[in-house]
């Protein structure tokens, strides 16, 4: 195989979906990741022959992807790969099993499944990486950004202001949070202006344990955690970004509820990455599904058919997350068109043009008047996100002539005179496009684009260039934090005037130096971009502004993010495998997955069906991963090498598996498959008739008991001394349901205890033999316990009826024999219903042990 002529290095931003035990799927994808990363095994050859190197320097998570995500960017900043008890951790602890996801002696449970056992699973990989971190000093190993989004269960409010003055609420429970590994972490001081620093958020275990556990909390599953660990750390929380955090801390949820899938934070972050050679920027979209869904009614007979009942139900509870995805995907092409269709470019490519030139500076008059209405229009933009506030009223027309303004050269400004002062007068988005254009020719030179101009030295000129980008960034964000802090403490809010608008951020200016740092910035880059091309960087720099000039001079105000070029791939269980053996299986996608099944919590049920799930994430990441680093590979090569390494990580599976060699984990593959992709119902009754699915069962129904009757339905303190006092139906309901026998019961309870004893004793001894026939027993036991009823109704109708009849009968013997019959009647019914409430229940049957196969 031919390799490549410059060393290319492959950046993957990762996205994790969410998906339940779907997670145990990802997880395989997620260690296939940390093997290809650090170039382990069969992917070792694969990178040497393609001369690339594989770098995950970005990852964003929710719900169970933020769960596998935070533990891949603690391994990368750490510098050390997963830990080898990865598998162990989804396949042999993430069970369904009472001791582990299910725990029936909780005093107050809140939720289904333990959130304890999960928090502690979390910790236990999650803990011993951050210290070693943290006796090394704190110093990350290798550069990581984490993204974990949650949903808050309540917190602050924000307010808005119609065009009347009107004010209004509306909800906002997203929650991001971010957490930063980075040794060269640019930071702006006003003395010294932009500077390295280090800054390693993984060194906070309990924060990362919080930020995991609460997105992976689905409702109901699992109970909220309170956000207060997050707190402790200003920094991590960046949405809503609250003036130094002055609200309560909340508590938290799945993340996936409202974002299942955080891109903007992703591409976004992909701005702050320094470059140094040849790269391929990658967002790589892992989801456990194909993102297609068999419709209902096929599409041809949409306008004949109505859909069905159940259709509208369930398809109106995913429209809220169709919406969610198709705005992350419309944002997703927009910033691909920013990161290709630059109109800067293309004017900065043409000039120098002496007419382009000349129309440039006639236009700057124009273009200090568009400039001062966009900082104005940002500013108001920042105020209100600070203080959860929007105004909705139609913005007035800013006079931006009569205003004195830092962010705009000053009037008859030449464009090639911005480096001779002792000032940058352009302001901080002109400075960011200027350097923003240089790096993209040198991006274009290092990739073999023969349009590109010669530069001499272009890895060290595009690390120059990118370190100088970090830094106007930090300046930005030093400038968007003061002025916060600074409108907070003058009290001037988003409907102050532009006047005091326009104060307040020439204020910070003043008092961060912004215009004396980013001189210092825009002169070393230019002069080092002008030596390596062979020219002058007052040249550069007129060049580079009348493209800006030119572009914005009539362009409405607006947020311009800087956007490197990026491909998106969508890593999913739904890709060919050229390996024959898995050949089968190219068209079932992720129906050949256990973690699919019962509303994405099957794989949950059995420990092979959870070995299953993981061993075809690493099988579907190695068919994505190969194509994706021998991207510019014929296609007959690729896919060969995709078998080699399908192949590899079959035998590194047999063993553990206790297959004799990957032929016969594939035979046992197949054996999984008939039985995952047949029918549901089907499946889950042949699992509940195996030992493991009669104790599944069993559990889950202890624990939704003790959930119902001892679970708290009102909002309390967590940290309360005392446990919250149970409402009279949840002991009613104990004694109704409940296997074992209440200690204490009421008169009430007890009669409606014993009046059910039939009925409970069918339930449980039905989930013990055979959970499949629990409707039928009860059923049956029901139809009997009501023929019991009626004929003793009828009995006892047919005992009144003759003593009534003896009594008016005349005889004073049959008198007396009427009062004794029913006399009789009443001290026996007496005594069975004693008998009956003193009495102790049988012990249960002893459980099986639970072994299975699928």
């Amino acid at each position: 195989m031919q390799t490549t002529t410059h060393p290319t290095e492959l950046r993957l931003a990762l996205v994790f979906n969410g998906g339940v035990s779907l997670a145990v799927w990802m997880a395989g994808v997620t260690h296939e990741l940390d093997r290809l990363r650090r170039a382990e095994g069969p992917w070792r050859d694969l990178c040497r022959d393609a001369n690339a190197t594989v770098v995950v320097d970005i990852i964003a998570g929710t719900s169970a992807g933020g769960l596998n995500g935070t533990l891949l960017a603690c391994a990368v900043a750490a510098g050390e790969p997963l830990p080898t008890e990865l598998r162990d951790l989804w396949v042999r602890d993430a069970a369904l099993t009472t001791g582990k996801l299910l725990d029936d002696t909780a005093e107050t449970p809140q939720s289904l499944l333990d959130g304890g056992y999960l928090t502690k699973m979390i910790r236990s990989v999650v803990r011993p990486r951050a210290q070693r971190v943290a006796q090394r000093g704190g110093r990350p190993r290798e550069p990581v950004t984490l993204f974990v989004t949650a949903t808050a269960t309540g917190g602050p409010q924000p307010r808005g202001t119609d065009a009347l003055g009107q004010h209004f609420g509306y909800e906002d429970h997203r929650r991001l949070y971010r957490f930063v590994a980075d040794a060269q972490r640019q930071v702006h001081d006003p003395e010294v202006g932009p500077h390295p620093t280090v800054r390693n958020d993984f060194t906070a275990d309990e924060a990362l344990v919080t930020a995991a556990r609460a997105s992976a909390g689905f409702p109901g599953a699992f109970p909220p955690v309170s956000e207060e660990p997050l707190l402790a750390l200003p920094q991590l929380r960046v949405h809503p970004d609250v003036p130094d955090l002055r609200d309560l801390p909340t508590f938290l949820m799945d993340g996936g509820v409202l974002d299942n899938a955080p891109f903007a934070p992703v591409v976004e972050e992909m701005g702050q990455r320094t470059i140094n050679g040849p790269y391929r920027r990658v967002l790589a979209y892992v989801v456990p599904s194909s993102g297609v869904r068999g419709a209902v009614v096929p599409a041809r007979d949409v306008a004949r058919l109505r859909p069905p009942l159940h259709a509208v139900v369930s398809g109106s509870l995913n429209l809220p997350r169709e919406v969610d995805f198709r705005t992350d995907v419309d944002e997703l092409d927009n910033r691909l068109a920013a990161a290709s269709e630059s109109p800067v470019d293309r004017l900065f490519d043409r000039l120098p043009d002496e007419g382009l030139l000349a129309t440039a500076a006639e236009l700057i008059q124009e273009y200090r008047q568009a400039r001062t209405v966009d900082g104005i229009w940002k500013a108001r933009r920042l105020l209100r996100r600070r203080p959860l506030a929007t105004d909705l009223s139609r913005p007035s027309r800013i006079d931006a002539a009569g205003l004195d303004t830092l962010w705009v050269p000053p009037a008859g400004t030449p464009l090639g005179h911005a480096l001779d002062g002792p000032l940058w007068t352009w302001g901080v988005s002109a400075a960011q496009q200027v350097v923003t254009t240089l790096l993209r020719e040198v991006r274009r030179h290092l990739n073999g684009d023969k349009s590109a101009p010669a530069c001499a030295e272009p890895q060290q000129l595009a690390l120059s260039l990118s370190a100088a980008l970090t830094k106007i960034l930090a300046i930005d964000d030093a400038v968007r934090r003061a002025t916060l802090s600074r409108a907070a403490l003058e009290g001037i809010g988003p409907s102050a005037s532009d006047e005091e608008i326009a104060g307040l951020v020439n204020a910070v200016f003043a008092e961060q130096r912004v215009r004396e740092h980013l001189l210092v910035v825009v002169r070393s880059a230019t002069a080092a971009y002008a030596e390596s091309v062979g020219t002058s960087a007052a040249a550069v720099v007129e060049r580079a502004l009348a493209a800006e000039v030119l572009s914005r001079a009539f362009a409405a105000p607006s947020v311009r993010p800087h956007t490197p070029p990026f491909d998106f791939v969508r890593i999913g269980p739904d890709v060919d495998s050229p390996l024959v053996a898995l050949g089968d299986y190219r068209d079932a996608g992720e129906r050949k997955l256990f973690g699919t099944r019962v509303g994405h919590f099957g794989a949950f049920a059995t420990e092979d069906a959870r070995a299953h799930d993981w061993l075809w994430g690493r099988l579907d990441a190695a068919a994505h991963l190969v194509r994706l680093v021998l991207h510019d590979q014929p296609s007959a090569a690729v896919s060969r090498r995709v078998a080699e390494v399908q192949m590899a990580i079959l035998d590194d599976e047999a063993g553990r598996a206790g297959a004799a060699d990957g032929a016969a984990l594939v035979a046992r593959l197949a054996a999984a498959h008939h039985r995952v992709t047949g029918d549901n119902r089907e499946l889950v009754r042949s699992f509940l008739r195996t030992d493991a699915g009669r104790a599944t069962a069993t559990g889950v129904a202890r624990s939704a008991t003790r959930l119902l009757t001892h679970g708290c339905f009102e909002a309390v303190n967590p940290a309360a001394p005392a446990a919250p006092t149970r409402a009279a139906w949840q002991h009613t309901v104990e004694a109704v349901v409940a296997d074992d026998r209440p200690a204490e019961l009421s008169l009430s309870n007890r009669l409606a205890r014993a009046s059910t004893g039939p009925l409970r004793s069918g339930l449980w001894s039905a989930l013990r033999d055979d959970p499949t026939r629990v409707a039928t027993r009860l059923r049956n036991r029901l139809i009997l316990l009501l023929l019991g009823v009626a004929g003793l109704v009828f009995t006892l109708g047919g005992l009144v009826g003759a003593a009534v009849a003896l009594y008016h009968s005349g005889d004073q013997v049959f008198r007396w024999t009427a009062f004794g019959l029913v006399l009789a009647v009443l001290v026996g019914f007496l005594t069975a219903a004693l008998r009956t409430l003193a009495a102790v229940d049988p012990p249960p049957e002893p459980e099986r042990p639970a072994t299975a196969t699928l």
